[in-house]
């Protein structure tokens, strides 16, 4: 009898091992596995279906930088467009007095040419 659970004892201490083993090996796989994960989300978060490049996006910074940019030019345009609004009497522009709509309320309204556009690039106007 003791023979035996002496046996079933040797028997689980070698499982015990065995089991152990097994985490160990597992944890290292998980390490692995956790960091190919991020190397691929860092590839992936700008993939661009058309290049197969996986910087199609900018990095967070940017982006909030590129609000902030939009925001205080949608701004800007505001200002410009209160200073030159229509009379109220008269169908002029309050600041130049030009025949309504003036020059700088029509060349607001124009959608702006592709190559202005692209030729603008990261510089910014300032706000006055």
């Amino acid at each position: 009898m003791y023979a035996q659970l002496y046996a079933e004892l040797i028997d689980l201490r070698q499982y015990a091992t065995m089991t152990e083993q097994a985490l160990a090996i597992a944890r290292i796989d998980l390490d692995h596995a956790k960091t190919d994960l991020a190397v691929l989300r860092e590839v992936a978060r700008g993939y661009c279906e058309h290049c197969g490049r996986g910087d199609a996006t900018p990095p967070p910074e940017a982006y909030e930088e590129q609000r902030a940019r939009a925001a205080r030019a949608e701004a800007a345009i505001a200002r410009v467009r209160e200073i030159h609004s229509r009379g109220v009497r008269t169908n002029a522009c309050n600041d130049c007095g030009q025949p309504w709509p003036c020059e700088v309320t029509h060349a607001l309204d124009q959608p702006a040419p592709a190559a202005a556009t692209r030729a603008a690039g990261p510089q910014e106007a300032t706000d006055a």
